[in-house]
């Protein structure tokens, strides 16, 4: 960690990216580190910022490519993908997660990006979203909160991009420790959260 506040004070936020996305790569099976003190909300900014940075030259490129041609955000690659997964997946057990919706909110306003896309950009800014507000809905009944948890999963759901719980992205497995450390669901387990959020839909659009 002491190397990513010299990535910071050089200007190297890319590699300051890398580096958090390391840790959230990890985050799950060691939730301390979230705690560390030299994650700052500056550190956090900062690799915010330059996601941004990045993307704005991907939509760029992809729009003197394609003719100024509306851009989705199922055109960003997967590795950019893949780390802002990850840096999410850190900031959530951080105590710096309301950036989480600031980032989520300039994302959508800045870059014209519709979070409602069904693809795996959509699914991290709504993510961002509602681990932003978590102040805001945390201390409500049970029943109340379903609304939040459904919409997690669903993002999960699609993130997790595979057919069963044990996905590369290791989303669910994540959302499990979250849910417990966050004392939104204390017994939670992925294949639990998995199993829900998959009946629930299969039952809702008749596909059971």
């Amino acid at each position: 960690m002491n190397s990513s506040l010299g990535y910071l004070r050089q200007g190297n936020h890319e590699y300051l990216a890398n580096t958090l996305a390391e840790l959230g790569r990890n985050i799950e099976f060691d939730q301390s580190i979230a705690q560390n003190k030299l994650l700052t909300a500056s550190v956090f900014r900062s690799v915010f910022n330059n996601i941004n940075y990045r993307i704005k030259n991907i939509i760029r490129v992809y729009k003197h490519k394609f003719d100024g041609e509306l851009f989705s955000g199922q055109s960003l690659p997967f590795d950019l993908i893949g780390q802002m997964v990850l840096i999410v997946k850190l900031t959530a057990f951080s105590e710096h997660r309301k950036l989480l919706y600031d980032w989520a909110v300039l994302t959508t306003e800045e870059l014209s990006i519709d979070p409602n896309e069904i693809n795996p950009f959509g699914a991290i800014l709504k993510l961002a979203h509602i681990f932003g507000i978590f102040d805001h809905w945390k201390d409500l009944p049970k029943e109340e909160q379903k609304e939040y948890t459904q919409t997690i999963c669903i993002g999960c759901l699609i993130l997790n991009g595979g057919p069963d719980v044990n996905s590369k992205t290791r989303i669910f497995q994540w959302l499990a420790k979250l849910f417990q450390y966050l004392k939104i669901d204390e017994g939670a387990t992925a294949e639990k959260l998995f199993d829900e959020i998959t009946n629930q839909l299969e039952s809702k659009h008749g596909t059971k």
